[in-house]
């Protein structure tokens, strides 16, 4: 499993490492819908170790997909909460596919952004 999920005491990080292939994205939706509660107030997805393979195999349309698929699992109620979900990557070309799936509007109510370092991804989140 490249990645691991740790709950943390107001929300909850994701370190992606290796290879990161899109269906667990999707498990992490479905890990998503059924532990987030009230008190997680952001995710940060940490994609800043995942190899060039993972790079390569991600499109637009398994993005979409992947939104497509929040919009089906996750509940109404998180989806109209204030949530934060922050995405970690230095990689020009993955930040370009990052970029379009926050601009899908996928998350209406969720502030979604990209940073360069976990440290500028905490620092965001820690703001109410």
């Amino acid at each position: 499993m490249p990645y691991e999920i740790t709950e943390e005491p107001i929300g909850v990080y994701v370190r992606h490492f290796g290879f990161a292939a899109p269906f667990e994205i999707m498990e992490i939706t479905a890990w998503e819908a059924t532990n987030i509660r009230d008190h997680h107030t952001y995710m940060i997805a940490d994609l800043s170790e995942v190899d060039s393979d993972t790079v390569a195999s991600w499109t637009n349309a398994i993005l979409r997909a992947v939104a497509d698929d929040e919009a089906a699992r996750l509940p109404q109620d998180y989806l109209a909460r204030p949530f934060k979900l922050a995405f970690v990557c230095d990689n020009e070309l993955l930040k370009s596919l990052l970029q379009s799936f926050v601009e899908s509007g996928s998350r209406p109510n969720h502030d979604l952004m990209i940073f360069r370092t976990l440290r500028q991804a905490r620092a965001w989140v820690a703001v109410p």
